[in-house]
């Protein structure tokens, strides 16, 4: 449904749908262990917990509940974002030693940061994801990929960044194929499925 949320009467889409049991008593017993056991759950909240309920300001045409859920999940997405920053490109080190007196040595640790990734890891990504989508239908994960960059750094840059060498690329696709790239799974899209397949 329709409805205006806030001070400011925001029109925004309501989208909801209920859960079966199995799913309900899964969500309901997350929501008990997550409180303190001096604060039980209401009457109410513990209805809620038999559905989904989500809000949204996408429009109706071509953004079903089917694809909102999907776009909801991709939040997932975004925190492995930050787990392959974390783990393959130590931007916690990054942030930790940029601490001092000097406010602006934090931000100008993260914009040499994001100019390596910019300029050197996201077209080797874009290269070889175009690459193994054409060919072989898969898509390459990039966490993955980034731990396989990281290993191979001094070669991505000398055989993609510098100049490229299809030779080089041949083979890493293969290496590529077997070990970097989503799994097909039966009962649930990949993330990569769900990015490329957001659009209506």
């Amino acid at each position: 449904m329709q409805v205006l949320i806030g001070v400011l009467k925001v029109p925004v889409r309501i989208v909801g749908y209920k859960l079966d049991s199995l799913q309900a008593q899964k969500k309901l017993s997350a929501s008990k262990k997550s409180r303190h056991k001096n604060q039980p759950l209401s009457k109410l909240a513990m209805y809620l917990t038999s559905w989904n309920i989500f809000i949204t300001n996408i429009e109706a045409e071509g953004f079903e509940l089917t694809k909102i859920i999907d776009i909801y999940k991709l939040r997932w997405y975004i925190e492995m974002l930050f787990k392959n920053w974390k783990s393959n490109f130590n931007f916690e080190k990054v942030v930790s030693a940029s601490k001092g007196p000097d406010p602006l040595k934090p931000e100008i640790m993260m914009y040499l940061s994001l100019i390596f990734m910019g300029p050197f890891f996201q077209p080797s990504y874009n290269i070889f994801n175009e690459i193994l989508l054409t060919k072989s239908k898969v898509i390459l994960s990039p966490f993955k990929f980034a731990t396989r960059f990281k290993e191979k750094i001094v070669e991505y840059l000398k055989h993609i960044i510098l100049n490229i060498n299809m030779t080089f690329i041949k083979e890493e696709v293969l290496k590529l194929q077997k070990y970097c790239c989503y799994e097909n799974r039966n009962d649930r899209k990949n993330m990569g499925q769900l990015i490329y397949n957001i659009s209506p």
